[in-house]
């Protein structure tokens, strides 16, 4: 899994938030941007990479084990 780095820290620390607001739900959304929000230095950003949101479920594994 690669980190992202916030632009303006350059610190390994971004994490997607939530969207809000017409522009970032709809118009940047359908161009392939999200926001990230870095947790050292509180910046918010955009880019064109989704990752995860915290609390967001992830695709459930093969793992499953059949009998």
């Amino acid at each position: 899994m690669s980190q992202t780095a916030c632009p303006k820290c350059y610190a390994l620390q971004a994490r997607r938030v939530k969207q809000e607001g017409f522009v970032q739900r709809f118009v940047l959304q359908k161009l392939g941007y999200y926001p990230w929000e870095c947790r050292f230095c509180k910046a918010t950003f955009v880019l064109m990479k989704r990752g995860h949101r915290q609390g967001e479920s992830r695709a459930p594994s093969n793992d499953a084990t059949t009998s």
